[in-house]
């Protein structure tokens, strides 16, 4: 037997591989200022260029132009060298790192001196020396030390009766400009102006993290965990910092926009993507309650924003994974807290979260605070841990259902998550389980706390479930015909939610009742978020001039007008009661065919509805094939070169739920050919995808069909409008093509 697979995944897994060799580089010792000029290698010539910045890894990035064109990559210290030029730079020094003893006990911040045999010297900060065996340290840090050691070149041996060996190497001197003068005995410690110093990146401490269990109370009794509500906020927009002075910034855009609800504020994201350089991320930190706007703050190069603290006073960061033409370098530390100090952000903690037992080692696919000591993360496959900030430290951690995300609740008491399938409540920082929701199959998707705490949601592209965290039980289970965005949810005032900052859920009538849209080119803002009461968004005019943050109130007057006009019980096709007739047009004999009525008339006595002959509402089940297309399998083992390339056709199963022959409802399962393919000997690749190059009616037994689908407006909602300078402004609905696509 043999395992294949697609070309694609291998080109993943290969490149994953290339990254990690490239983790353990040194940071090297050079104290470069920006300005200094520097020898690199590009594509096979050697270039003249200049000295940008130290990543937070200790890289080093230039830039040069290049055909008119302007490159800033990113080199080891080890491939770049000084010419002398610029800015002066300060006296050498090797960074500070942390050394671990072979048991993981004791550890000692210290720099690297010289390595004799298999004798260390390291310098601690207060400048004592500490002399050891090698044997004493972690095999990770002996493995450093002699990187170390082999790049700065032989400790020249001791003077002996028969003197100094003339033809003995000394130690490689280490690279500054050769403006600069020799340093002097005692090297100035202080880091260079605007060249930070490498951030050392601990390794998470997984030996006390607890594996837990669900195992909730017996009854629901779970205190509702609310946020903080200010007393008022600012009225009018708020302008946003522009491009820095000499650039237009005409690839710059906002991205995002962040909420710290304890301390009033908005953070907005502002990315800068030019081409063949380097991507720049700038935070604007905004008063919402005094209209004021902090001074920008540079994000770590190479890094993401992913969440700010409830005070506004720390952020946190995961690695920017986007391939960049004319960047190189290793990936940045996975999970980074910083402190917002002024215009800079100061490192609390830097740490790989990576379980040890884990064989996969991405990096973190969520991450965000429970307060400023604690962060939640998931890791692949599904694999959540709660840390301790300050000491690295995994408290206690869970499997996840497949796909899915965790959320932490307004005041920071409660993780919830999907386990099995189940939505359950964890204590945040014991990880004990307060209790789970009450039971609702399939409901996987982005949740959301209320920002008071009182209702929970879980939103799926064509399904909303919320519950009442007061009683633990289901509030309401809407389905949807057509698709809603799940990015992010935003609870707006009266019962509604805003999905993806453009579809607007109406909880009490079950139906998506407006869209917004917005002037960009993208059909949405570039940030957007609630906060007491208000709905604020991000805008900016073409070229990244004129950037503002604007409250609005959502919703607005019209749909409130057109609410009220529709009554939540007339709207519903589908209810609990309601009458069914069965088509049933699948592909098979007549054994299978009559396998799928079977298991159609179960599920949907399952969801309280009767099923005979003649009524209203009738549930198609039916098979399609769909497109066919080429596919790669490659086996395990084998040269990257050596594929099979075979076609396959989609194989589609669909059920659709008809109201007097119009749709009101539709579900489907979209086959044909899986990434991983198991072979059996004998067989070829052909033979193993036969049982995919079919219908899957499987499906028909297990889909969840919907208790309640209210009929929808014709273009998809009761009205539209746009996100503008101006306000809130009602337009026409959009072309049929372009709603489907929101």
């Amino acid at each position: 037997m043999a395992r294949v697979l697609t070309g694609p995944v291998a080109g993943m897994i290969a490149a994953w591989a290339l990254l990690v060799g490239l983790c353990g580089a040194d940071p090297g010792d050079a104290r470069l200022t920006p300005g200094d000029k520097v020898e690199i290698e590009w594509v096979g010539r050697r270039v003249e260029a200049e000295f940008v910045e130290y990543s937070i890894t200790g890289w080093i990035t230039v830039k040069f132009f290049s055909n008119g064109i302007e490159h800033s990559p990113t080199f080891p210290p080890d491939k770049v060298r000084a010419l002398g030029g610029g800015k002066r730079a300060k006296g050498p020094k090797r960074p500070l790192r942390t050394w671990t003893d072979t048991t993981g006990t004791f550890q000692t911040r210290a720099r690297f001196v010289v390595l004799e045999e298999d004798e260390l010297t390291l310098e601690t900060e207060d400048g004592k020396q500490i002399t050891m065996t090698l044997e004493k340290l972690s095999e990770a840090d002996q493995a450093m030390a002699r990187k170390i050691a082999a790049k700065v070149g032989p400790a020249a041996p001791k003077a002996d009766e028969k003197g100094d060996n003339p033809f003995a190497a000394k130690p490689t001197p280490p690279m500054r400009p050769r403006s600069q003068p020799e340093p002097a005995d005692e090297p100035n410690d202080e880091p260079a102006d605007d060249a930070p110093e490498p951030v050392e990146v601990a390794i998470g401490e997984w030996r006390r993290c607890r594996t837990i269990t669900v195992d909730p109370p017996a009854d629901w009794s779970v205190p509702v965990d609310g946020g903080v509500f200010p007393e008022k906020l600012a009225s009018a927009p708020i302008p946003l910092p522009g491009p820095p002075q000499g650039s237009d910034g005409f690839f710059e855009k906002i991205d995002g926009l962040h909420m710290a609800r304890g301390g009033a504020k908005a953070c907005a994201v502002i990315r800068n993507s030019p081409p063949t350089r380097a991507v720049t991320t700038t935070l604007s930190f905004v008063d919402l309650v005094g209209g004021k706007v902090e001074a920008p703050v540079r994000l770590p190069s190479r890094t993401n924003l992913v969440d700010v603290d409830r005070t506004g006073e720390f952020v946190l960061t995961v690695p920017d994974t986007t391939l960049v033409l004319g960047t190189t370098g290793p990936p940045p530390p996975p999970l980074g807290v910083w402190k917002v100090a002024g215009d800079s952000l100061e490192p609390v903690r830097v740490w790989n979260p990576q379980d040890p037992n884990n064989i996969h080692k991405d990096t973190p696919s969520f991450a965000r605070f429970i307060d400023a000591d604690h962060v939640v993360c998931v890791n692949f496959p599904n694999k959540l841990s709660v840390w301790n900030v300050p000491e690295a430290r995994a408290i206690w951690t869970i499997e996840l259902a497949n796909g899915s995300e965790p959320v932490v609740s307004p005041g920071g008491k409660y993780v919830a998550a999907a386990v099995g399938d189940r939505i359950c409540l964890f204590d945040a920082l014991t990880g004990k389980t307060a209790g789970c929701l009450q039971n609702v199959p399939g409901a996987i998707g982005t949740l959301s706390f209320r920002p008071d705490g009182g209702q929970c949601a879980v939103v799926s592209p064509q399904r909303v479930v919320v519950w009442d965290l007061q009683t633990g039980k289901v509030y309401r289970d809407i389905a949807f015909s057509n698709y809603v965005p799940t990015g992010s949810v935003d609870w707006l005032y009266g019962g509604y939610l805003l999905c993806g900052g453009s579809s607007l859920v109406d909880l009490e009538r079950r139906i998506v009742i407006w869209k917004y849209l917005s002037e960009s080119a993208g059909g949405e803002p570039g940030g957007w978020g609630e906060f007491g009461g208000q709905f604020w968004y991000a805008l900016q005019a073409k070229g990244s001039q004129g950037r503002a943050l604007y409250p609005a109130v959502l919703p607005h007057d019209d749909v409130r007008r057109v609410a009220a006009g529709l009554d939540p019980e007339q709207l519903l096709a589908v209810r609990p009661g309601a009458a069914f007739t069965l088509d049933v047009r699948v592909q098979g004999d007549a054994a299978e065919q009559q396998q799928v009525q079977q298991a159609l008339t179960a599920r949907l006595q399952a969801a309280g509805m009767t099923v005979g002959q003649g009524a209203a509402l009738v549930l198609q089940a039916t098979t399609e094939t769909g497109k066919s297309r080429e596919m790669s399998y490659r086996a395990f083992g084998r040269p990257l070169g050596e594929a099979e390339k075979v076609t396959i056709t989609e194989q589609i199963s669909r059920l659709k739920i008809l109201e007097q022959g119009k749709p009101v409802w539709e579900g489907a399962l979209f086959g044909g050919g899986p990434a991983f393919l198991e072979i059996k000997k004998g067989q070829t690749i052909q033979d193993a995808l036969a049982p995919y190059q079919k219908p899957n009616l499987k499906y028909f037994s297990s889909v969840n069909l919907p208790r309640y689908v209210a009929r929808t407006a014709e273009a998809g909602a009761y009205g539209f409008s746009r996100y503008t300078p101006q306000g809130i402004v009602n337009i026409e609905p959009p072309a049929p093509a372009a709603v489907q696509a929101r």
